[in-house]
């Protein structure tokens, strides 16, 4: 009833099947966590337009006249930072 050839298919077909479902699994793991990962830089992007925003608003004078009263406005970066 159990010959050799279907003893050897049988394993054929079971090593087939572990490989086909590894690679889905991988495939799908990867595509989650390009997303998860996209989704978390577009809501930092999002808070930190948000508070640059309300800095924006805060700030009295704009930052050029703000160095031009520090006399800081042919400074280099680093000095103006």
């Amino acid at each position: 009833m159990f010959g050799k050839d279907n003893l050897t298919l049988r394993i054929v077909l079971s090593l087939i099947m572990t490989v086909v479902i590894l690679i889905s699994i991988l495939g799908t793991s990867y595509v989650l966590m390009r997303n998860a990962r996209s989704a978390l830089l577009e809501e930092k992007q999002v808070k930190l337009f948000a508070f640059a925003k309300l800095l924006d608003i805060a700030l009295v004078k704009t930052y050029d006249e703000i160095l031009q009263d520090k006399g800081l406005l042919n400074a280099s970066r680093e000095e103006k930072i």
